[in-house]
């Protein structure tokens, strides 16, 4: 599963100083993909799972470029939609 996302991954161009938002980063494994092959100047992972945001946040810890917080991705699109 590694081999195929980081050959995605590697197809995916973002511009420099991109921000980026992983929903449903959940540990964090694609998130090291991520900064790996798409090396975005910010990345923001959200995930309604606390345990999973906290096990991603131990990984990262001292990576200034990564954070992670609780969220809901259907919340957000709804909040959005109703502006």
């Amino acid at each position: 599963m590694k081999a195929i996302c980081a050959r995605y991954m590697a197809r995916i161009a973002v511009p420099e100083g991109a921000r980026v938002l992983e929903v449903g980063c959940g540990n964090g494994a694609a998130t090291k993909l991520i900064m790996q092959h798409v090396s975005p100047a910010q990345l923001v992972g959200i995930d309604p799972s606390s345990a999973f945001i906290d096990m991603a946040g131990e990984t990262f810890a001292g990576e200034p470029r990564v954070s992670f917080a609780i969220g809901d991705a259907t919340r957000i699109w709804s909040t959005r939609r109703k502006r």
